[in-house]
C-alpha cells in the first residue's frame, strides 16, 4: 500500500471579517482542529455508515461529503463518492458574495510504521515498484544504467577523439601548412607567397562553417546515429582524395611540373572541403550523441575526459613535426620541396 502526498484545497468563505470555515458544497462548517481529527479518522480506517452529522468537537459535516471529499485526498472510492463534476475529484467551490480564501492543506500520515516504510520504499525507487525489495532492485538498475563507461557510444567516441587529436596536430598544424607551401612553390609562385596556403585552409574552415546549421537539421530529422555513421563513410571518400592530391604533387619527384602541381592543389581543396564537412559532423551531431548516451548527472565529468583526451594527444603532433622537420626536410629547413 501507498498514499503519496496531496494538496488538499479548500474554499474558504465568509461574509466581511466574520467567520471563514472550509466548505464542501453543503451549508454546513467545522473548525480546523475538527478537519485534522476527521482526517486522522478517516486515514485510520473508522468511517461512519449513516448519513448524519459527526458532532464531535463541534464537527458538522455530513458524512457523504466527508467520504467524498477525503476519498479524493487519499485516491480511493469510486468517481460518484469523489463528487467531483468534469473530473475533478471531491473539489466543489461555493460562490457566495463574500471572499474567498484558498487553503492548502498538506496530508502525509501514515496509518502505521509498516506502511510508512513501505510508502518510503515504493516513493524512494521513483514511484511503480513497492516495498524495499523493489527499491534496492530498482537503485541496481539506476546504477548500472548510469555508469557511461558502460557505453559503448562514449567508449568509441573517448578512443575516436583521442586519434582525431594526434592527427589533427600532426597533420593541421605542422604538415598541412608546409605542403600548400612546397605547392605554391612548384606553381610559380615566390618564396614570400603564401596565399595560396591561406586560401586551402579557409576553404576548409568556411565550408565547416556552412554545412554545421544544415548537418544539425537533418540529425534532428533522420537521427544523430545516421548523420555520424554518414560522416564515417564521408571520411573514406576524404582520405581517398587527399592520397590522390598527393599522388599527383609526387608524381614527378621534386622537379615536378606545374600542371602537376595545380591538380594536386585543386584536389587538396576538394580534399578540406570534405574535412570541412566531417568536422562539421563531428563537433555536432557526434559530440550531441556522445553526450545522450551520458546520464545528466555525469555529462559534465565525461565531456571533461573527452576534451581531456583531444588535447593530450594533441601534444603528438609538434613531437612528430619536429622529427620530420629533422629528418624528412632538407638540411635547410626552411627548404619546404614535395
Amino acid at each position: 500500500r501507498r498514499s503519496k502526498k496531496r494538496n488538499f484545497s479548500t474554499t474558504m468563505s465568509g461574509s466581511g471579517s466574520g467567520d471563514r470555515s472550509p466548505s464542501f458544497g453543503t451549508s454546513s462548517s467545522a473548525s480546523s482542529g475538527g478537519l485534522d481529527e476527521l482526517l486522522l479518522r478517516y486515514a485510520s480506517g473508522e468511517r461512519t455508515s449513516s448519513s448524519s452529522a459527526i458532532d464531535d468537537d463541534g464537527i458538522g459535516i455530513e458524512t457523504t461529503t466527508t467520504r467524498r471529499a477525503l476519498s479524493s485526498l487519499f485516491g480511493g472510492g469510486s468517481e460518484d463518492d469523489r463528487g467531483g463534476d468534469g473530473g475533478e475529484g471531491g473539489r466543489e467551490e461555493k460562490k457566495d458574495d463574500g471572499d474567498y480564501l484558498e487553503l492548502e492543506i498538506d496530508i502525509d500520515r501514515a496509518v502505521d510504521d509498516d506502511n510508512r516504510t513501505e510508502r518510503g520504499g515504493g516513493d524512494g525507487d521513483g514511484g511503480g515498484r513497492g516495498g524495499r525489495q523493489g527499491s534496492e532492485s530498482g537503485g541496481e538498475d539506476e546504477d548500472d544504467e548510469e555508469d557511461p563507461w558502460k557505453n559503448r557510444n562514449v567508449r568509441l567516441s573517448l578512443v575516436l577523439c583521442a586519434v582525431q587529436g594526434v592527427a589533427d596536430s600532426i597533420w593541421g598544424a605542422v604538415v598541412l601548412s608546409g605542403f600548400l607551401y612546397a605547392l605554391g612553390k612548384a606553381m610559380g609562385k615566390s618564396e614570400e607567397d603564401n596565399t595560396l596556403v591561406g586560401a586551402a585552409e579557409a576553404v576548409q574552415g568556411l565550408t565547416q562553417l556552412l554545412f554545421a546549421l544544415p548537418i544539425g537539421v537533418l540529425a534532428d530529422r533522420i537521427g544523430k546515429a545516421k548523420v555520424v555513421r554518414s560522416g564515417a563513410g564521408l571520411v573514406v571518400v576524404a582520405i581517398g582524395v587527399t592520397l590522390w592530391a598527393l599522388n599527383a604533387a609526387v608524381r614527378g619527384g621534386n622537379d615536378g611540373s606545374t600542371k602537376d602541381a595545380t591538380a594536386s592543389y585543386v584536389l587538396m581543396l576538394v580534399a578540406l572541403g570534405l574535412w570541412g564537412v566531417v568536422g562539421g559532423i563531428t563537433n555536432g551531431p557526434s559530440q550531441a550523441l556522445f553526450a545522450d548516451s551520458v546520464g545528466k548527472g555525469r555529462r559534465s565529468e565525461m565531456l571533461t575526459w573527452l576534451y581531456s583526451g583531444y588535447l593530450v594527444s594533441s601534444v603528438v603532433g609538434p613531437v612528430v613535426g619536429v622529427v620530420l622537420t629533422l629528418t624528412a626536410v632538407s638540411s635547410d629547413a626552411e627548404d619546404w620541396s614535395l
